[in-house]
């Protein structure tokens, strides 16, 4: 699935979320587009402190290391 970022004079329209964590167990804790609260859109990406580690939100809702 392809996703298209739409942009107006080079601002993002979409509202994607960037997200510190302290460590890898974290992001297992970070919203998805499928939770009840505080969805979270495709392509939201995370960094966690402790490995220098960067993940990013799929169109399926799991939260993948880049």
């Amino acid at each position: 699935m392809a996703i298209v970022k739409k942009t107006y004079k080079g601002t993002p329209l979409d509202c994607q979320q960037e997200f510190v964590c302290d460590t890898r167990a974290d992001v297992d804790n970070l919203p998805t587009q499928f939770t009840e609260k505080d969805k979270c859109p495709t392509g939201s990406t995370a960094l966690v402190i402790d490995d220098s580690s960067v993940w990013m939100l799929n169109s399926e809702g799991v939260w993948k290391e880049l």
